[in-house]
């Protein structure tokens, strides 16, 4: 008898753990799509294109050490070993 009322008070104390945890993990998601929605609204008033922007980023955090190469607009962006393979949109 006693160690099934442990079993029951463990299962109980776990799942009120684990509802804890998805209310945070809920909180947490709409804090940061709220966020997002609220700086994807505003626009970005520069001349620079991103590749151009990239450049930028590339000579200042890593001493022009990434290679950034344009490629067509049918592949996708991507990044291997220290090349960043960007499309010209």
């Amino acid at each position: 008898m006693n160690s099934t009322l442990l079993i029951i008070i463990s299962c109980i104390v776990i799942a009120i753990v684990f509802c804890i945890l998805l209310a945070i993990a809920n909180f947490s998601g709409e804090k940061f799509f709220g966020r997002f929605q609220e700086m994807n609204k505003k626009e970005a008033y520069t001349s620079l294109t991103p590749l151009e922007y990239i450049a930028l980023l590339n000579r200042k955090y890593f001493d022009g050490k990434l290679q950034i190469v344009q490629i067509s607009k049918l592949a996708g962006d991507a990044y291997s070993k220290g090349k960043l393979f960007l499309s010209a949109d």
